[in-house]
């Protein structure tokens, strides 16, 4: 839940009446729900304090009152699919409310199971969103997914380094993702946007990163800028946005703009996922699995050997009908490059 309160644009009439809007804002584009009313009728509000609470794919926001008065008024309910500029409640503007407003806690809305047979669990207002733009989006692109193998073999070594200076380091998502972001100065049209007539690409690089924040809900907080980043300011940001993301405190800044998503399955142990592009225009997603050792072939000139090496697939899943698939490899053979050949020799200046 954003924790800077969201403005509402509200319509006054003569009386002094005060319709409260769905505002119009990057957070609440498309069909979002209204999820609980904080305040009931009767209530005294004062400027400022939120009202109700509207859930997204990605956030849930909070509308509040601008005037101070009492609410008279709710005409949307709990589960409602609401628009943006959409009227759902009316507020009476008064002077007169105390300091301290009625703070009644807002009605329970529980759906109820029988207590033997099958449980029907419904589906949460983000669910239905994210599932609407999963659908959306396998029938309107065209995933084509590239799989590559990398040898993370120095990046432990770096990540000793660190270890032996009394310090965690940073996190092998944090390695991947600067990877990420040096590979797209090579194959720049990976950070772009879809439009019918052509290929919106873009000079900055704000990388979304899909975060598990419980056992059903994803997020994704956005690095932005993250082209300006050196590599511990990246790995500094990324952990500040985890923690963000976990304790419920991102704000709107942190989960809008995005231009191109990685998804690190891995950390729940899966190998190997192709994730689908769910946030278009955006036309990529980077889908990174468990680090896991492995035999693997090792040339040395014209001798061949086996040994164990940290070994990890990397998926990247475009939208054909931006990107072909030369491009997508000649992007994930850079990314790769970069992380099999991390200069290790350097670790002690970042």
């Amino acid at each position: 839940m954003f924790n800077e309160m969201e403005s509402a644009l509200l319509n006054s009439s003569p009386n002094g009446h005060h319709d409260i809007i769905v505002p119009e804002d990057e957070q609440t584009e498309g069909t979002v729900t209204l999820t609980a009313w904080l305040k009931e009728p009767g209530d005294e509000v004062l400027a400022g304090e939120p009202v109700a609470e509207l859930e997204t794919d990605k956030v849930t926001v909070e509308i509040v009152s601008p005037v101070t008065g009492v609410l008279i008024e709710i005409s949307r309910q709990v589960k409602d699919a609401v628009q943006p500029g959409d009227s759902v409640g009316r507020i009476r503007a008064s002077d007169s409310v105390s300091e301290k407003p009625l703070n009644r806690p807002a009605t329970a809305h529980c759906e109820t199971v029988a207590e033997t047979g099958p449980m029907f669990v419904p589906h949460s207002a983000k669910h239905k969103i994210v599932a609407e733009r999963v659908a959306t989006s396998l029938r309107d692109a065209a995933h084509v997914t590239s799989l590559f193998e990398v040898d993370m073999s120095r990046i432990f070594v770096d990540k000793d380094a660190y270890r032996q200076r009394g310090v965690a380091g940073p996190s092998y998502t944090a390695y991947i993702l600067y990877a990420a972001v040096e590979a797209l100065h090579t194959v720049p049209e990976i950070n772009s946007r879809y439009h019918q007539d052509g290929l919106e690409i873009l000079s900055d690089i704000n990388l979304g990163v899909i975060t598990a924040v419980d056992e059903s809900d994803l997020v994704a907080p956005v690095l932005r800028n993250a082209q300006t980043l050196s590599f511990q300011a990246l790995a500094e940001r990324l952990q500040q946005l985890t923690e963000k993301a976990r304790m419920g405190r991102l704000e709107r800044e942190d989960v809008t703009d995005g231009t191109f998503t990685v998804s690190n399955h891995g950390v729940s142990g899966s190998l190997l996922a192709a994730p689908i592009v769910i946030y278009p225009p955006q036309v990529a997603v980077l889908g990174i699995g468990k680090i896991q050792k492995r035999p693997v072939v090792v040339t040395d000139g014209e001798h061949e050997r086996i040994e164990i090496r940290p070994m990890v697939y990397i998926t990247l899943t475009i939208d054909h009908r931006a990107l072909n698939g030369a491009r997508s490899n000649a992007y994930m053979t850079r990314l790769c490059e970069i992380l099999k050949n991390w200069p290790v020799a350097n670790s002690e200046s970042l």
